[in-house]
């Protein structure tokens, strides 16, 4: 029992030493738990916002670099005859959505897992506890509602976002060859 009493980080402890029933004392426990729930979810939003706020201007401009940068190693891929050339323009294709993927892999992390702690406190059977339970239930499902998300002020970071950049730079690629085809048919 100590051992949830340290996990809890409940500050008072005259509660625990008093002569409340075992059914008091869990509900107590649960007051508790429920209360540090809501205070580490609001420093888990709060985190998010100051990572999208730091972020917002870098990954805007990281992300047009990212398109133009893909378009133009697919173009010289495909533009170039020998082998160990379009070897190493795959190599560099593929590290460079390897590490822009990663930072969308984490976007959708973080909204799937922002999803998933709602549908755990959604199926939670509260339906028949106390009032103050069902209360706390209610706020915890209001404050969880909204995903967290990794945004730029225009895009939001997730999976999604990374098959529309790789179609975005693939739709550059084909306008730059076809510039090409039509300036190579004019000479």
């Amino acid at each position: 029992m100590e051992n949830v009493i340290d996990k809890l980080n409940i500050k008072n402890e005259r509660y625990f030493n008093s002569d409340l029933s075992e059914t008091q004392l869990s509900d107590l426990k649960l007051k508790s738990f429920l209360i540090g729930i809501h205070r580490h979810h609001l420093i888990i939003i709060q985190k998010v916002k100051d990572v999208n706020n730091s972020w917002k201007f870098s990954l805007l401009i990281c992300n047009q670099m990212m398109c133009f940068h893909l378009s133009v190693v697919l173009y010289s891929m495909l533009q170039n005859n020998e082998i160990s050339g379009k070897g190493k323009y795959v190599m560099a294709y593929l590290s460079a959505v390897c590490c822009y993927g990663m930072i969308c892999i984490m976007g959708q992390h973080l909204i799937n897992t922002s999803e998933h702690l709602w549908n755990a406190i959604a199926s939670n059977p509260w339906q028949n506890k106390p009032s103050w339970f069902k209360h706390s239930i209610k706020m915890l499902l209001i404050g969880t509602q909204k995903s967290l998300k990794m945004e730029t002020g225009l895009y939001v970071l997730d999976l999604n976002f990374l098959l529309k950049v790789l179609q975005v730079s693939y739709s550059y690629c084909n306008l730059m060859l076809q510039l090409n085809n039509k300036k190579e048919k004019d000479i």
